[in-house]
């Protein structure tokens, strides 16, 4: 079986970080989106931290559709990148947040 030129553990790393980038710019716009329609109250200072917490997890957690496609298109070397990215993006969160989850 050939590997694919874009097969690396460095494609999966920065789709990983990208993924979850862009993910939290979409769910940030979607937010404020929906705050200037008047369907979603606007976040006051004792939510707001909580709401940031969840949209940048959300993010992160966007990247298991990346996971799945590297899987069923069989680029595991960039699967192992986007796990491990994944993993990298999900200690940040947790370091940047300790203060509220702990």
């Amino acid at each position: 079986m050939n590997k694919h030129t874009f097969d690396h553990v460095i494609t999966g790393l920065i789709l990983a970080f990208a993924v979850a980038a862009l993910g939290s710019l979409m769910l940030t716009g979607v937010s404020q989106f929906f705050e200037q329609a008047g369907v979603m109250d606007e976040t006051t200072s004792s939510i707001s931290g909580r709401r940031s917490r969840t949209t940048y997890l959300v993010a992160i957690c966007l990247n298991i559709i990346t996971i799945n496609y590297l899987k069923r298109i069989r680029w595991l070397e960039a699967q192992r990148g986007t796990v491990v990215g994944t993993f990298i993006c999900a200690i940040v969160w947790f370091y940047i947040y300790k203060d509220y989850l702990l």
